[in-house]
């Protein structure tokens, strides 16, 4: 530690990463994504409960809706 090569391995164990430009990117895809399943899914239940004036089978549907659209490796954890 008292040598230059540990005082910039110690300088190096500071530095934070940065999320690439493509993680960035990716993350926001995801969000919206995520944001318009959700929509989609909410739209579902008010419309089947509405129209047939049954909001349980229309919150299973909406369920079941946003478990289709879940991508399988987040149901597999």
């Amino acid at each position: 530690m008292r040598s230059e090569l540990g005082k910039i391995g110690k300088a190096l164990q500071i530095l934070q990463p940065e999320n690439t430009n493509l993680q960035r990117q990716t993350s926001r895809i995801v969000r919206n994504f995520a944001l318009l399943g959700l929509s989609l899914c909410v739209l579902i239940v008010v419309v089947f409960g509405l129209t047939r004036a049954d909001w349980l089978n229309g919150f299973l549907a909406g369920i079941t809706l946003a478990m289709a659209t879940l991508p399988e490796e987040f149901r597999s954890c």
